[in-house]
């Protein structure tokens, strides 16, 4: 192997190692700025299951394609030698001296090599290139300023998430759940829970018959009171019962005579019929 060709590989060696360097550095940065910003949306919006795949397959294609944008399609182009001279000739870094060289060492194709005394000046002059080939530089073609850039900023992002993990370890475990698997029905922790109990014979009863609403308390902070707000069909508007907070975390009310359908605020309909099966 000639100089110019062990130049040549060194060069796309560097190269290959610089688009790599970018390229994890630019998805890293991107990639969990956007997952914190979707893990933040579906923290703040609470997205249903089912509708939490949308997000997801856009975050996955949009990650495919800074993959193949930023490291695939760049690894994939093949530079050849007269390239990677032009390359280093233009940012300056052989001052035209890699192409002589190039020209010198390829030997066949120069005219002067076709008697005696040209192949020996063709030689001299190869080997008095040669010294001064093997200190050409790449700083000049192949910057390291932006690479370097883009793997402080991707560090520095993955650092901010892992410290985000270490100080919320419960919310990153259900954010990651719940994004990941969007059928997942794991909810985001609440300082107050209020779950109603469904009643055995479901959210149907006899018209004119009493009706009692059972809900639980639980969670960080229990309250002394809840509201409970409904919507009686015969009324047409929202009305309000501030009911207390028993020591079990129970709340218990009870509707002494329904004769029109009735919705909950969270929502839940009470249906009235008039010939219960």
């Amino acid at each position: 192997m000639n100089e110019v060709s062990r130049i040549c590989d060194r060069f796309r060696a560097r190269l290959r190692a610089l688009l790599v360097v970018t390229g994890l550095g630019r998805l890293a940065a991107l990639g969990l700025f956007v997952l914190a910003l979707l893990l933040a949306a579906d923290w703040f919006f609470h997205v249903p299951r089912g509708w939490r795949l949308i997000p997801l397959l856009a975050f996955a294609a949009g990650a495919a394609a800074l993959l193949c944008w930023t490291i695939v399609k760049p690894l994939r182009r093949k530079w050849s030698n007269r390239e990677v001279l032009n390359c280093l000739d233009e940012a300056g870094s052989g001052g035209g001296m890699l192409q002589d060289l190039y020209e010198l060492e390829s030997g066949a194709e120069i005219q002067e090599r076709q008697d005696p005394d040209g192949v020996r000046l063709s030689d001299e002059a190869v080997a008095a290139l040669q010294p001064l080939a093997q200190k050409v530089s790449f700083d000049a073609a192949l910057s390291r300023r932006y690479p370097v850039r883009w793997a402080a900023l991707g560090g520095a992002v993955a650092a901010l998430c892992a410290a985000a993990i270490l100080a919320l370890p419960e919310y990153a475990a259900i954010g990651i759940e719940r994004f990941f698997n969007p059928f997942s029905t794991r909810r985001w922790p609440h300082r107050t829970n209020i779950a109603v109990v469904e009643p055995d014979t479901g959210w149907r009863i006899p018209q004119g018959e009493s009706f009692g609403v059972t809900a639980r308390v639980s969670g960080l902070e229990v309250p002394s009171t809840v509201t409970l707000e409904y919507l009686s069909a015969d009324l047409g508007f929202w009305m309000e019962e501030r009911l207390p907070v028993g020591p079990d975390g129970e709340v218990r009310y009870t509707f002494p005579e329904v004769n029109d359908p009735i919705a909950f605020q969270i929502p839940i309909t009470l249906k009235v019929v008039s010939n219960p099966s």
